[in-house]
């Protein structure tokens, strides 16, 4: 006798799980794969909405799976009917599984009878009718009941309507909404696993694994009908299809494959996209990450960090753009503290001629001096007074030479030639004669004896 394996809706999926034993009753993996046909209260079979056979179900030797989908043909499995599962091929352990039958199941063709035989501490039975209490005996409509509202009240559609005694939920539609969808984007049915950023090299190539695991409603782990479709696209929808390889299975549920980034490529956003069936139900997963360049981004957290130091360092913004000094006015901060501070030797500032007060004159302190040529002076510049003593020492030396002993104001003369006369050129026993105008004392005449000697002469005017 075979045990009903169960009653189900019309339209429902039928999933069914069985062993393969071998002769010493070990569930064993059979040497060729079992394939099933249904029957249907009589000769009629079918073979529509059987899912191929999950062999070694989850990687356990001699546990199967498959499904059938009673939606796949309306004609066929209608309500009110049993249905037989039968072997149409498999071996195990050297014995023909055809023609065996595995289960028997049924489309809503079982009623199921209440037997309550106590209401409220009362027998319930034909001769003995169970009284009820008269607060539930006497109610014919909601409406009589006072702290009901009437179900007339309640509009036909009330999230039309907006309703107000909606805000009594628990929660909003919208918020049960977002859970739901939630749930399915994290659903365990499909997960693709893989580095979020793929680096590009600096030559060559560099190949990135993924893995795709799939399980079944029982969180097990499932192959997809076929070989999963496996698609690669940047954020533009730029196909980069090219970049996968191909597709190996190594164990039940579990999928892998590759993407290659080579140094050519540029940095982007990428999207990959793996879709498949379990038993004609869909699956989908998407990979969303980015190829990137480690280099530029460790160039660009250089430039960060010396930008922050920089930041760190520059004052506090000004409450408003007229506190910011103009050129002019560091000019003149600069110019101002120049007196009051040193200068480091050799510096620029060291060579700049530091005035005393605004008529710019020339101060010289210890046994520094000043070097120029002079092509003028104004008049009453060199007096007496401003002469020291000794002052015309070198070639004013040729005063004291010729025995001059005037008077040192005497130095007031228009213009004065010093290495005028040249002895050498003056020839024995000739007579030369210089006159230079003087202001104070007339005329100097100057000539030479025939000793080569200059004599001056000094005739007061």
């Amino acid at each position: 006798m075979t045990v009903l394996y169960g009653n189900f809706k019309r339209g429902s999926v039928v999933r069914i799980k069985f062993n393969t034993l071998n002769q010493a009753l070990i569930p064993t993996t059979p040497s060729v794969n079992p394939t099933f046909e249904i029957y249907k209260n009589s000769v009629t079979q079918s073979t529509a909405g059987i899912s191929a056979t999950l062999v070694d179900y989850d990687g356990k030797a001699g546990l199967h799976s498959f499904s059938i989908d009673t939606s796949a043909d309306s004609a066929f499995y209608t309500a009110g009917e049993d249905y037989d599962v039968v072997f149409t091929a498999g071996t195990v352990d050297g014995k023909d599984l055809t023609r065996v039958k595995l289960t028997t199941f049924a489309i809503e063709n079982r009623f199921d009878e209440t037997n309550t035989t106590k209401i409220a501490g009362q027998t319930a039975n034909a001769a003995a009718p169970v009284t009820f209490p008269a607060s539930v005996a006497s109610e014919t409509t909601v409406a009589n009941r006072a702290s009901q509202t009437s179900v007339d009240a309640i509009p036909t559609n009330p999230l039309l309507t907006n309703d107000s005694r909606l805000n009594n939920l628990d929660f909003a539609i919208s918020t049960v909404n977002n859970n739901i969808l939630n749930l399915n984007n994290l659903s365990a049915k499909m997960n693709l696993f893989g580095s979020p950023l793929l680096e590009i090299p600096e030559s060559g190539s560099t190949v990135y694994a993924f893995t795709v695991i799939v399980k079944d409603d029982e969180d097990k782990l499932v192959n997809l009908d076929a070989s999963p479709t496996i698609t690669a696209a940047n954020a533009a929808g730029t196909n980069r299809s090219g970049n996968l390889s191909a597709v190996s299975n190594p164990a039940t549920g579990r999928y892998t494959f590759t993407y290659t980034v080579a140094n050519t490529h540029a940095a982007e956003s990428l999207r990959i996209s793996v879709s498949g069936t379990v038993s004609a139900e869909a699956r989908y997963v998407e990979w969303i990450g980015a190829v990137v360049n480690y280099d530029s981004l460790t160039v660009l957290q250089s430039v960060q960090t010396t930008v922050n130091a920089i930041d760190t360092r520059l004052p506090a913004a000004p409450a408003a753009v007229g506190d910011i000094p103009t050129a002019n006015q560091n000019r003149d901060a600069v110019m101002n503290a120049m007196p009051n501070g040193g200068w480091v030797d050799g510096s620029f500032g060291d060579r700049w001629l530091i005035a005393v007060n605004n008529n710019r004159e020339v101060q010289v302190t210890g046994s520094h001096h000043v070097s120029a040529d002079v092509h003028a002076f104004q008049n009453a510049v060199l007096t007496a007074a401003a002469i020291a003593a000794g002052a015309l020492n070198g070639k004013g030396d040729w005063l004291t030479t010729l025995g001059v002993n005037a008077p040192a104001n005497w130095i007031n003369a228009a213009a004065i030639a010093t290495d005028a006369i040249d002895s050498d050129a003056i020839a024995a026993s000739a007579v030369s004669k210089v006159t230079v105008n003087l202001f104070r004392y007339g005329d100097i005449q100057l000539w030479t004896s025939p000793a080569n000697q200059i004599q001056v002469t000094i005739t007061k005017v």
